[in-house]
């Protein structure tokens, strides 16, 4: 078992990648410089392989899972499972931090064996539970989030054989999720597997191409729809379109850059995939709150 120490800028890249047995931990922050809202600690819509646990050890954060959302008060957690689309970020105008454990699934057993079969692989990516809330005045639920503050704790000191220690204690927070949850549920329909395929793949393309000049029909046509049925794929699933959710990822890009380097603005407006420097600046204003230079210069 390997563990892995992440920004929030690596997160989805390094999960999007097969890796081994391998616990991914991000520690996500977000404050304000000044006046202004850092939006840094946000991650954009994206999904893995790997089951993911999170915490919100101060403020609160909202995470979009599909067409539902989920807001996490200090102290409160979620279990979001395998393949499921995500994203995250902060309630505008708090301050706020988020401890999160992706986990690949292995290492709550040993390839095909018994406990593999039995409790792990039918409900790894179960679209039935796509999530799990845990809070503390629920009984089983403060149980699992003691397990998660037992690895945040752990892997901050890491000593000999604390491998071990974390795994237990994953696998009693899996334990708990059988008991609680996936016993519970029933089989969720069908009828939005494929729009959440068609999701996937527009998102991978997306992320990829974002910075070419791509519209709707290249989005739509990289996933073999029409526009319109892509529209309603992507407000059927994440209520937004195709293009808004382009605008969104390439300011995000922006914001990185503006955060990171020193490239002109106008460089990193055309980095981005803005071919219009006044109008990624007007985009930039509307949706951060502030121009991109202003933005580079606050308080930090």
């Amino acid at each position: 078992m390997h563990i892995t120490y992440l920004s929030s800028d690596q997160t989805l890249c390094k999960l999007n990648q097969d890796a081994s047995l391998d616990i991914y931990l991000d520690q996500i922050e977000h404050c304000r410089r000044g006046n202004i809202p850092w939006q840094r600690g946000s991650i954009p819509w994206h999904w893995h392989a790997e089951i993911e646990f999170a915490v919100a050890s101060r403020g609160a954060t909202e995470f979009s899972i599909a067409e539902e959302t989920v807001v996490l008060q200090e102290g409160e957690g979620l279990f979001i499972n395998s393949s499921q689309l995500h994203c995250i970020r902060p309630l505008r105008g708090d301050t706020s931090s988020l401890f999160t454990v992706a986990v690949n699934p292995r290492l709550l057993s040993s390839g095909f064996d018994l406990l593999s079969t039995k409790y792990v692989l039918p409900h790894i990516g179960d679209t039935a539970v796509k999530y799990a809330k845990l809070s503390p005045p629920v009984a089983w639920q403060k149980q699992a989030l003691s397990h998660l503050d037992h690895i945040s704790s752990v892997s901050s000191k890491p000593s000999f054989g604390f491998e071990f220690d974390m795994r237990n204690a994953l696998c009693h927070i899996w334990l708990l999720l059988l008991q609680n949850v996936f016993n519970a549920s029933s089989p969720a329909p069908r009828s939005g597997a494929d729009d959440d395929l068609r999701i996937k793949r527009a998102l991978a393309f997306i992320h990829e191409h974002y910075a070419d000049d791509i519209s709707l029909s290249d989005i739509s046509n990289a996933i073999n729809l029409s526009k319109s049925e892509c529209c309603r794929s992507f407000q059927r699933v994440l209520r937004t379109t195709p293009v808004d959710l382009l605008i969104t990822y390439r300011l995000e890009r922006a914001a990185a850059l503006l955060s990171d380097t020193g490239l002109p603005v106008s460089t990193i407006a055309t980095m981005s995939g803005f071919n219009s420097l006044s109008y990624f600046s007007k985009l930039f204003r509307e949706r951060i709150g502030c121009s991109p230079r202003e933005y580079r210069c606050s308080p930090k």
